[in-house]
Order: C-alpha cells, then structure tokens, then sequence
C-alpha cells in the first residue's frame, strides 16, 4: 500500500473574499494548488483556479450567499479534488 504524502491547507478570509493554498507537505512544502473564492456577498461569486498542477479553467459559479456558503462550497469542492 501506497501512502499520499501529507498536505497542508491554508485559508485566508477577507471582506470578500477567502484566498486558499493547498501544499504537499515535506521539508520544502511544494504547492499543489491555489485559489481565491471573490465576490463574496455580491452577484457573480466565483471560484478562481491557479496553481502548478491546474491548466486555465474559466471561474466556477459559487452557489449561495456569504461566507458560510462560500466556504462550504470551498471544502466540498476540494474534497472532491485528486491533490486533497
């Protein structure tokens, strides 16, 4: 059996937003992937992708409203992510 290494998510909340970065954990963290969740609270909240493993995706819509929506939508939608 093959264990994954360790990752370490890291969050940070704003007025609007809520930014996140996902490492594999090791003595030099290596980045797997990060994002920001905008508009929070107003029309067209988005998820926006970036990171070394992802290829340019369009923004995904976030349902709902305000931060417990967009941070519900945040961990169901890294748990469905293979680097999680």
């Amino acid at each position: 059996m093959r264990l994954e290494p360790a990752r370490v998510l890291t969050i940070n909340g704003g007025s609007s937003s809520i930014r996140f970065a996902v490492y594999e954990a090791g003595a030099k963290p290596k980045l797997r992937a990060a994002g920001k969740i905008d508009r929070i609270g107003l029309s067209g909240t988005n998820l926006i992708l970036k990171g070394p493993l992802r290829p340019k995706q369009p923004p995904l819509s976030v349902s709902g409203k305000g931060h417990p929506a967009a941070v519900d939508f945040l961990i169901r939608w890294l748990e469905s992510q293979p680097f999680f």
